[in-house]
């Protein structure tokens, strides 16, 4: 507001945490929400299988898909 920026006309803003505090912000912020449970299971897992079998657990990368939370904070530069 400062700048006198006009969010989502002249700035787009995104979260990354899926709060939804950010469901209360004017404008509505767009998030990730991220399913920390998943994500502390998969990690949970992973960290037993290291002190269970240090020497032959297999440290993979794993990929946690998140869900778009569409607010107003976001143009859509395909609009005409």
């Amino acid at each position: 507001r400062a700048r006198k920026l006009r969010i989502p006309d002249d700035i787009s803003v995104v979260g990354y945490d899926g709060i939804s505090m950010a469901l209360f912000q004017e404008p509505c912020l767009t998030t990730l929400k991220q399913d920390t449970e998943k994500i502390g299971s998969y990690a949970a897992e992973s960290l037993i299988g290291l002190i269970k079998s240090p020497r032959t657990t297999i440290i993979r990368p794993i990929t946690v898909p998140g869900h778009l939370i569409e607010g107003e904070s976001v143009l859509d530069l395909n609009e005409s």
